[in-house]
C-alpha cells in the first residue's frame, strides 16, 4: 500500500441502506491535517467537507455522513493531507448482507 497526499475514493454511499465507512491512516512523521471533499454522484458539484487531524502512526475511521450537506447524497470524495497517508475503504449494506472492502490508489 503506497502513501500519498492525495487520495480519490471513487464511491461514498449514503442512501438506499448503503454506509461507506473509510480509515485514514497517517503514514507521516508529523500530525495530519486531512480534509475531505465530497462531490454528488448526480452532478459531479462539491456537496459538503469535513476536517479532521490525525497522530503519526494512527489511524481515524470517517464516514460521509458527519458532512451534513453530503449526508442525503452519494458521490466521491477527495481526501488531501500535509502528511503520506493511506486509505482504507468498505462498503456495507446491512439490509441486504452486502459488504466490499478496497484500498484506492493516491
Amino acid at each position: 500500500m503506497t502513501a500519498s497526499n492525495n487520495v480519490v475514493i471513487p464511491w461514498t454511499a449514503t442512501t438506499q441502506g448503503w454506509t461507506t465507512p473509510y480509515v485514514i491512516a497517517n503514514k507521516g512523521s508529523s500530525i495530519a491535517t486531512v480534509n475531505i471533499n465530497y462531490y454528488n454522484q448526480a452532478n459531479g458539484l462539491n456537496i459538503g467537507s469535513y476536517s479532521t487531524t490525525i497522530l503519526p502512526g494512527a489511524s481515524k475511521f470517517v464516514f460521509r455522513q458527519w458532512s451534513a450537506s453530503a449526508s442525503t447524497t452519494d458521490g466521491s470524495a477527495i481526501v488531501d493531507s500535509d502528511q503520506p497517508i493511506t486509505v482504507m475503504v468498505d462498503q456495507i449494506n446491512n439490509g441486504q448482507n452486502l459488504f466490499g472492502a478496497y484500498t484506492p490508489i493516491g
